[in-house]
């Protein structure tokens, strides 16, 4: 099942320094990074975001792309 942000952007697993939770702008680049964890894995990244067993960032920038809104 597809998860999108508060901001229509689809919640998926990214890469850089490892993977990790996060959403992508319309030009394809990084937006949000959701998830404070960093997997080793794009098998271990993608099971916690279909489990949705990641810890959520908090902060400034969740705040900003979500409008102060919970991000889904």
């Amino acid at each position: 099942m597809q998860i999108t942000c508060s901001q229509g952007h689809t919640v998926e697993v990214l890469s850089a320094n490892g993977y990790y939770i996060g959403t992508l702008d319309e030009y394809g680049m990084p937006m949000c990074k959701l998830s404070v964890e960093y997997y080793k894995t794009i098998e271990d990244a993608q099971k916690a975001l279909d489990e949705k067993s990641f810890t959520r960032r908090n902060g400034a920038e969740i705040d900003f792309c979500s409008q102060g809104k919970p991000c889904f």
